[in-house]
């Protein structure tokens, strides 16, 4: 009787250590799979990573570019204003030039008129005082 109650004893302890053990497995593969998962979780991860990586090299590169062509046609554009301005600054000195000259021009017409009506009025002015003495001689 003592040896069938330990084969009992012996058996529920066997059938206690398999039960744990299905469990210890149970649990054993439930942690690979979540392993698993976060395995894959972990790769979708660093590729998405790579990608938004890939991503922000790309627009970096797009951005710097379109910096460039922007600089490009600002100093485009100023060298254009700068022509622009230079131009009309000698066309400003061009008319003053052509201004002064015509004003010299006008000047000099206007001085040789008033020599000219000078001479005609000495000239009345010697004929009438010719005249004057002329007939203050008769008188």
């Amino acid at each position: 009787e003592s040896a069938l109650r330990q084969q009992e004893v012996d058996r529920a302890e066997r059938e206690r250590l398999e039960r744990e053990q299905a469990e210890v497995q149970r649990e054993l593969q439930h942690a690979q799979q979540e392993q698993q998962q976060c395995l894959e979780e972990a790769e979708r991860l660093r590729k998405e990573r790579e990608q938004q990586v890939l991503k922000v090299e790309e627009d970096r590169e797009q951005a710097a570019a379109q910096l460039k062509e922007l600089r490009e046609r600002q100093e485009a554009e100023q060298k254009r204003w700068h022509d622009l301005l230079a131009e009309k600054e000698k066309q400003a000195v061009a008319i003053q030039e052509a201004r002064d000259r015509a004003a010299e021009q006008a000047a000099k017409e206007h001085m040789q008129r008033v020599e000219r009506l000078q001479r005609e009025k000495d000239e009345e002015l010697s004929q009438a005082g010719a005249e004057h003495q002329k007939a203050t001689a008769q008188l």
